[in-house]
């Protein structure tokens, strides 16, 4: 089992709108002349020693797999929609968007995600939807047979914090629960916490509007998480690779 922090790539990639670090520090003063002048004299300095930041993601692992998830080796898995956790609703909107790199993940990772208009039908068709939290191992095990899957995942966002997404070197903050069952045997097969801060882009660049660049962090989000998910075992019992 994991539990060990990743190692946050130390590559930081400023926003091309200004030069990094100007925004935050130019103070407006009268006088156009005046107001170049101290641009000048802060842009100079940065592009001979090169931007100072942090790298584009950093995070907090607590996520764990059990040897079942190599044993069983699921393949076809239902992702539930994910649920807004947060106390003002702010990543609300954002789920199409999330399972769908979730998913393109999920499948570079030899795994097959369920459609996520077939999960959400069939969530609707049983009178499920919105009972309760896909974290829940209570509720998540009572929708296991739901679908036609080897595996239920679920997922909770409570924290997304976009409050520094629009500054010349932007961040967000956000913390995922995440919860996979075999759909079969009802055993816990990947779970645990993710959290930490991202630059909306990863390694990229960043958008220059706000909402793009809120779109952006969690496609790099889901993109992220989806790759802490060990490589699916082609033969059941296989250790897999990360």
């Amino acid at each position: 089992m994991r539990s060990a922090p990743i190692q946050p790539r130390a590559v930081a990639y400023p926003s091309p709108a200004v030069p990094c670090g100007v925004a935050d520090r130019v103070v407006v003063v009268r006088g156009w002349g005046i107001v170049l002048g101290a641009v000048l004299a802060l842009a100079l300095p940065l592009a001979l020693t090169g931007c100072k930041g942090g790298p584009p993601i950093e995070v907090s692992s607590g996520l764990r797999s059990s040897p079942g998830l190599r044993t069983l080796s699921p393949s076809d898995i239902a992702v539930l929609a994910v649920e807004d956790g947060t106390t003002d609703r702010g990543f609300g909107g954002l789920d199409p968007l999330f399972r769908r790199a979730f998913a393109e993940v999920l499948v570079q990772r030899g795994y097959s995600p369920l459609a996520a208009s077939y999960v959400d039908q069939r969530m609707q068709e049983s009178g499920k939807a919105g009972a309760g939290s896909p974290v829940d191992p209570t509720f998540l095990s009572s929708v296991r047979d739901t679908f036609a899957a080897d595996a239920v995942l679920g997922l909770r966002v409570t924290k997304w914090d976009a409050r520094d997404v629009a500054l010349s070197s932007p961040r967000v903050g956000f913390r995922v629960e995440v919860l996979m069952l075999g759909a079969e045997s009802g055993e816990r097969l990947w779970w645990g916490s993710f959290e930490g801060r991202l630059k909306p882009g990863g390694e990229g660049t960043a958008p220059l509007g706000r909402q793009e660049r809120i779109r952006a962090a969690a496609d790099t989000l889901a993109r992220t998480l989806g790759a802490e998910l060990e490589m699916r075992s082609l033969t059941p019992g296989d250790s897999g690779s990360r």
